[in-house]
């Protein structure tokens, strides 16, 4: 288990134009198994996911995460903790 974190780095204004498919990613993964919770931060600049499976061993990205909604609208930083 292992949790990312996503920090926005762009407008929210641009975070929401990528909203729906960031949602259709998060559902993909929530379908498959592998995201277990998520939600946004407070204040909302970005959001967490709590994840199944090893954490990915490079930061800054795993195929999983590099996979999300096109754009500019997020930098990842993961994991931030995991067994």
């Amino acid at each position: 288990m292992f949790v990312m974190e996503l920090t926005y780095i762009a407008p929210l204004e641009a975070v929401e134009e990528q909203l729906d498919a960031h949602m259709a990613w998060l559902d993909a993964h929530y379908a498959s198994g592998v995201f277990l919770a998520s939600g946004r931060k407070v204040p909302r600049d970005g959001g967490i996911i709590l994840a199944a499976g090893s954490a990915p061993k490079r930061r800054g990205g795993s195929a999983v995460a590099e996979a999300d909604a096109p754009g500019p609208q997020e930098r990842r930083r993961e994991p931030v903790g995991g067994s």
